[in-house]
């Protein structure tokens, strides 16, 4: 099995991406929940809400050292600023 890549200079995309990928499981969990026809708050089976609240708690808090770091990722060199010049 390969090592992870864990190159300080991607971590802030990961954490990013982590972020948004709790974010989009706490959505299709609701969508589920919604489906079975609870509305409002879902029945708390096994502290769920509180489990789940405390996860995104620390994911943020986790995320939270990488918020002004450079994002590798980026539109500089590509042709949508050639196309789109910066509004002085």
């Amino acid at each position: 099995m390969a090592l992870p890549n864990v190159r300080p200079q991607d971590l802030p995309l990961k954490a990013q991406v982590a972020i948004i990928s709790l974010h989009r499981a706490h959505e299709s969990i609701e969508a589920f929940v919604n489906a079975f026809g609870f509305r409002g708050h879902p029945p708390n089976i096994h502290r769920f809400s509180e489990r789940f609240s405390a996860a995104k708690q620390q994911a943020w808090a986790a995320y939270e050292p990488y918020l002004k770091a450079v994002n590798p990722i980026s539109i500089h060199r590509s042709w949508f600023p050639k196309k789109y010049p910066h509004i002085k």
